[in-house]
């Protein structure tokens, strides 16, 4: 049996089991791991030379890139918005459980730190048959904010592994978390801007092309952003991802019929070949790390229940809802074995534990509907509690409400400087690029003076907005605490602290960025002088002037 007749053999296995499990149990995806390992297993036991079935690298990448631009189109910029406060409250306030989750669960099983980075990434994120099982929550609102939840989880995963993934799973450095993800969430609005500005000019004609020219279009953007990803040092697959994100708005009801075909054949040819490689005899697995798999499945299902339950008490949710919406959301995403998949291949993670983390996602994603069902028959009662307590509850998420608010309006300042500073230093790199092949001593030197003074200035306008912006409300709130009631006080001061560590956060990431741009040292220095100078002038200024109206 030659290399090609085993994997049309395997597809097709694949392609039934699938077809089984989305009748029975919402996801396709099941179906073609267990057809890839079943067909294996029945070629090495024909003994069929099944040596050429570890060489399945490009159907993987295929599948892959296929897989993360579908993710991107079904979440859109315009729905993750909406409600995006609530769903920002519900997971900043179950991600610290979560976290914590995933140290214990790592710790308690001997993973590592690897395997502990993983598992959150696994907790962090629900699987797409949360849509399916959303689709039946009674309250509209609550359906509507399930979808925006599961989306926004798609993204917060996309970016933490990322971060995790340029900063080296092996040792990472929680000081600089933060800065590290508006790093990488500055790169991607600019690569995010730069295709939706293109895309504008050619929208007229995008919209006459038919279905299928402009789907194989679209999809080639995917691949073309999945290569400038690789080329920046960050995983290909968020390159297809961020494509499917801005290019979402292009896609009308034949185009999505066509994706969803499209969609299933890069889950079949991934997850297949994933199935088929976990049966070779040099990636099996034994009873003791099934069962592991078996028992994290288990474990993270009933963690990501209560911690959006948490969340969703802290986001004002109504009480009668919250325990089926957060078993909606409860089973760990597939895209939790890709990921995995990948840090294997990077060496992060041992090959067993990708095993593990593909068993540890089937059991979730085979338990979370059989919890669901069970939750329905408590969705009429309400959490009785004491009233004394029920305002306590009341206020903190009133402010929890207001602080997301809050990070919402000042993320977005930040991340419009942070887009004008990369832009700015890479066109001042290609400027200095430029000035190296072109042999006119002059020209050259005018060339980088020029650009240096553009890019730079540039820069500080940006920075001079944002970091005013953010001091003029330090200090108005200051200026105006002598009159406020308790209730407005806390929130004046939740509004300081806010402001504050984001200022700071803000100038450290400007620092972290232009040290790694690797700018020649006398613009580096220039630069970081004219930064410096800049933020204590307007802190004077801005205090000397709101101080004076106490």
């Amino acid at each position: 049996m030659d290399f090609v007749t085993q994997i049309f053999i395997i597809l097709f296995v694949g392609s039934i089991l699938g077809w089984v499990f989305k009748k029975f149990f919402y996801s396709s995806f099941i179906g073609y791991v267990a057809g890839g390992f079943v067909a294996t297993l029945l070629f090495i036991n024909l003994g069929a030379d099944t040596s050429g079935l570890t060489q399945l690298g490009f159907l993987k990448s295929l599948g892959l890139t296929i897989f993360a631009f579908e993710i991107g189109l079904s979440i859109g910029i315009e729905r993750l918005l909406k409600s995006f406060n609530k769903v920002l409250v519900i997971e900043l306030v179950s991600y610290p459980l979560l976290w914590i989750s995933a140290k214990v669960i790592a710790g308690i099983a001997g993973l590592g730190i690897a395997g502990e980075a993983m598992l959150f990434l696994m907790l962090i994120d629900s699987s797409s048959i949360s849509i399916a099982l959303a689709r039946t929550i009674q309250s509209d609102e609550l359906r509507a904010l399930a979808v925006v939840e599961s989306n926004y989880e798609d993204l917060a995963q996309f970016i933490t592994f990322s971060m995790i993934f340029v900063a080296g799973v092996s040792k990472p450095a929680i000081g600089s978390i933060a800065v590290n993800i508006l790093k990488i969430v500055g790169l991607l609005t600019l690569l995010a801007y730069i295709l939706l500005v293109v895309m504008k000019r050619l929208r007229k004609f995008v919209l006459r092309m038919d279905a299928v020219s402009k789907y194989l279009l679209l999809l080639s953007i995917a691949l073309l952003y999945s290569a400038v990803m690789q080329n920046l040092s960050l995983p290909p697959l968020l390159g297809s991802f961020i494509a499917g994100v801005v290019l979402s708005e292009y896609i009308g009801g034949e185009e999505l019929t066509l994706m969803s075909g499209v969609r299933e054949l890069g889950l079949l040819l991934y997850f297949s070949s994933l199935g088929s490689q976990l049966a070779l005899p040099q990636f099996s697995t034994n009873t003791a790390q099934l069962l592991m798999g078996i028992t994290i499945g288990v474990v993270a299902t009933i963690v990501r229940i209560v911690a959006i339950m948490i969340g969703s008490v802290m986001g004002a949710l109504d009480p009668r809802h919250i325990l089926p919406y957060a078993t909606v959301l409860s089973p760990v995403s597939e895209s939790a074995i890709v990921l995995s998949d990948i840090l294997v291949s990077q060496g992060a993670l041992s090959t067993v534990f990708r095993a593990v983390t593909v068993v540890a996602v089937i059991t979730s994603m085979l338990l979370s509907p059989a919890i669901y069902r069970k939750s329905l028959a408590s969705s009429f009662l309400k959490i009785v509690l004491p009233q004394k307590i029920k305002d306590i509850l009341s206020h903190i998420s009133s402010m929890l409400l207001y602080s997301s608010n809050l990070l919402i309006e000042i993320g977005r300042d930040m991340v419009k400087f942070l887009v004008v500073l990369l832009t700015a230093i890479y066109v001042l790199h290609i400027a200095i690029v430029l000035s190296k092949y072109i042999y006119i001593p002059l020209f050259n030197t005018m060339l980088v003076i020029a650009s240096m003074a553009v890019c730079y200035m540039a820069i500080l306008i940006a920075f001079s907005r944002v970091i005013r912006k953010m001091y003029s409300r330090i200090f108005g709130e200051i200026a105006s605490l002598k009159s406020v009631s308790l209730g407005e006080g806390v929130a004046r001061f939740i509004t300081i602290a806010i402001t504050a560590l984001s200022t700071t956060l803000l100038i450290s990431t400007l620092y972290t960025i232009l040290a790694e741009a690797n700018l020649p040292t006398p613009l580096h220095r220039v630069l970081v002088i004219a930064v410096n100078i800049t933020s204590i002038m307007l802190l004077i200024y801005v205090a000397i002037k709101k101080l004076r109206k106490i």
